[in-house]
């Protein structure tokens, strides 16, 4: 649960950093899932959602108390069909071993 709350942290840091002066960033997540790794060693998560008329974005990461993998992935805002799609693919054939 930690780890999903200081990596949207990151994120909304990092978007705020990167605007333009006075924007806020709001950025709204629409997916979560948190849960323990099918191994029983560590936890997977995985969110996505959108910074509304900039971008769609997506993150999977894997916490154990030895390793910590992230994946994120942002995309920008189109209006081609699949972006989620293509990153729902990715995220459910992606198979991590946890020591």
């Amino acid at each position: 649960m930690r780890f999903r709350l200081k990596r949207r942290r990151a994120h909304v840091e990092a978007v705020s950093r990167a605007a333009a002066s006075g924007v806020v960033a709001e950025l709204q997540y629409d997916y979560e899932r948190l849960q323990p790794h099918r191994s029983g060693a560590g936890y997977e998560v995985v969110y996505e959602g959108i910074h509304p008329g900039y971008s769609f974005f997506g993150f999977l990461g894997y916490v154990t108390t030895r390793k910590i993998f992230s994946l994120f992935v942002e995309t920008a805002i189109s209006y081609v069909p699949g972006r989620r799609a293509m990153f729902r693919e990715v995220v459910g054939g992606f198979d991590i071993t946890l020591p």
